[in-house]
Formats: C-alpha cells, sequence, structure tokens
C-alpha cells in the first residue's frame, strides 16, 4: 500500500517544478485518499464517542431511577415503621386501659374468693366442713349457690366456652346441675344426707367440678402462663379430682 508519511516527505523533497502533470495528479489522488481515510477514522471515532456517551447517559439514567426507587422504598419502610410505633403505643395503650377495665369487671365485685382458716369462701361464705368445724348448712349451701352461679355467668360471658356434659342452674341456696340426658341434681343438702340426697348432691359436685375442669382447659388454650391454683382432672370414670384427691360429701 501507499505509506502517506513517506509519500509526504517525497512530495516535500520533491522539486515541484520538475514533477509532470501525470506526477502531480498522482500525489494529489494520494492526498485525497488519504484525507478519505482520515476523515472515515474521524466519523468512527465520532460515532464510537457518540455510542459510549449513550451507553454512559443510560447508565447514569439507569442509577437515578435505581435511587429513585431506592428513596421511594427507604421513605415507605420510614413510613411504615413509623406507623408500626404508633400502633405498638396504641396496643400498649389499649392494653393498660383492658387491665383497668378488668379490675373493674362486675364479677369482681359480685364474688370475692377468699379462704378463712381451712376453708374456701366466696363472699365470705365457707365452703365445706370438717368433723372439728361444723359449718352450717345454709352458709354452705349459699356457698355453693354463689360458686355455682359465678361459673355459669364466666360461661355466658365467653361465646366459646360451653358446657355440654352438664347445665348449671344457679338458684340461690338451692341451685342444681342437669345432666346432658336431663337428671337433675341438687347443689345443696338439708344435713340429713338420706341416701339419695347424698348421691344427688355428689353427682351435683361432680357435674360441677366437670364444668370447673372444663373451664381450665379453656383458660390453658388461651394463655399456658393462667392456671388453677388447685389442678383438677378427670380420670376414667369420669370423677373429678382437686389436687388429687376426689371432692365429695362422705
Amino acid at each position: 500500500g501507499y505509506d502517506s508519511e513517506s509519500s509526504e516527505g517525497d512530495g516535500l523533497d520533491a522539486d515541484l517544478d520538475t514533477m509532470t502533470e501525470a506526477e502531480l495528479k498522482a500525489a494529489m489522488k494520494r492526498l485525497d485518499e488519504d484525507l478519505a481515510k482520515v476523515q472515515r477514522k474521524k466519523e468512527e471515532v465520532r460515532k464510537k464517542g457518540e455510542e459510549t456517551e449513550a451507553a454512559l447517559q443510560d447508565v447514569v439514567s439507569r442509577c437515578d431511577l435505581h435511587n429513585f426507587h431506592l428513596s421511594t422504598e427507604i421513605s415507605n419502610f420510614q413510613t411504615t415503621l413509623s406507623t408500626l410505633h404508633s400502633t405498638l403505643h396504641q396496643t400498649r395503650a389499649h392494653d393498660t386501659t383492658l387491665k383497668s377495665l378488668l379490675t373493674l369487671h362486675p364479677l369482681n365485685d359480685s364474688y370475692t374468693i377468699s379462704h378463712s382458716g381451712s376453708f374456701g369462701t366466696i363472699n365470705g361464705f365457707r365452703l365445706g366442713r370438717l368433723q372439728t368445724v361444723q359449718v352450717d348448712w345454709l352458709e354452705i349451701n349459699a356457698a355453693l349457690g354463689l360458686a355455682c352461679s359465678l361459673l355459669k355467668a364466666f360461661e355466658d360471658l365467653i361465646p366459646d366456652l360451653i358446657f355440654s356434659a352438664y347445665e348449671l342452674v344457679p338458684c340461690g341456696s338451692y341451685s342444681k346441675v342437669k345432666s346432658a340426658g336431663g337428671t337433675v341434681y341438687n347443689l345443696f343438702s338439708d344435713g340429713q344426707f338420706h341416701l339419695f340426697g347424698k348421691r344427688s348432691l355428689n353427682a351435683a359436685l361432680k357435674g360441677y367440678l366437670t364444668c370447673l375442669h372444663h373451664s381450665q382447659s379453656y383458660i390453658a388454650e388461651q394463655d399456658r402462663t393462667l392456671s388453677l391454683p388447685y389442678p383438677l382432672a378427670v380420670d376414667r370414670k369420669g370423677d373429678v379430682t382437686v389436687a388429687g384427691e376426689r371432692w365429695e360429701w362422705g
């Protein structure tokens, strides 16, 4: 091929006066070809530059878009976090209010559970008797009636809590317990303890304790941190024990 630098040098060294017309035309042709090559190279460089600039602009645009989305996500996250903090604060406030309201529940004001010596009491009435302490049956019947009324109120208060085996029938000192089969047992006594009266009272106590055991199981399902101070259990015969002992009138 033709070396432009060599040609240029030759042109500079050559004596234009001695060059023929044909030689001048040939030299001009070579110069035009070299110029065209330079122009083509320049155009290629310009196009490469435009392509590079376009690619760089695309990268910048993508980065700007990514930064915009990232800023939006950060802003949304901060808004969500602020909402969660507000919700948590409200929940804690509601929890405090709920605890305060629970202390004002009518059941808490209507029924006072305590003890007197060896006896559990409800509203001051002793629930039970010992050989050494013969509590009057009027007091025991009143205590049993209140206990029946309280457990029935607890059942009515919670829609999901339903005593299926027995029905509690509060009626003051003459409350009753009704089995699923329709048999009614007296949750009270006149103190005479004839055969059928004793059986009726013990069956009523069994029914009452069965309902209480049902309540205990329901409470444990809702919150395992809550439990009765004296655990109830039902054996294979269906008898209920309190703290491992059967609870009945002798």
